[in-house]
Order: structure tokens, then sequence, then C-alpha cells
């Protein structure tokens, strides 16, 4: 009888590890299907040609030409569009 309780302890444990084994297992799977979507999200963005970036955001700019307008039809200020030259480069570049 007691090593009838010793064996079933055992495999209680051995069950109990394993299942440890296969949450930690699931939660790598996670993290890797999370870093795999953020990369193709990325990827798929730097496909956008950095003259197109912009176009996608008018509910920020309402005219795309050599002169950055805002929304309210006004050219922006010198450090918004450099600000915004800046992140094109940046775009650029990666």
């Amino acid at each position: 009888m007691i090593l009838v309780k010793y064996f079933l302890t055992k495999m209680k444990i051995f069950l109990y590890i394993l299942q440890q084994e296969e949450a930690k297992r699931l939660e790598k799977e996670k993290k890797k299907q999370k870093a795999d979507a953020e990369r193709a999200a990325k990827e798929a963005q730097m496909k956008i040609p950095p003259s197109e970036m912009f176009r996608g955001e008018t509910d920020k700019y309402s005219q795309f030409d050599d002169k950055v307008h805002s929304y309210a039809n006004t050219q922006m200020s010198e450090a918004a569009t450099v600000k915004q030259n800046f992140q094109r480069t940046m775009y650029r570049n990666q």
C-alpha cells in the first residue's frame, strides 16, 4: 500500500512537471508568433515608398506637395516639417 502511494505521488509530480513544461513551451510559441507578426508588419511598412508614407494619414495632412500642409490647410511649422523629413530619411535608411 505504501509503495502504491509512493508511485502515485511520483506520478503526480511527473504530471505536474509535464504541465509546467507544456505551459513554458506554449508561452515561447506565443512570443515567437508575436515577434513574427511584428516583423511581418514592419516588413510590410518598409515596402511602402517614402513618397507615399504619409498619404494614409489624411487626418493629419491635407495636401501632399513640396510644402507639407496640416489638416487645417495651413502650412506646417518648420519644426514639424523637419520632424517629418527626419522620419522620411530614417524610413529610407532602414
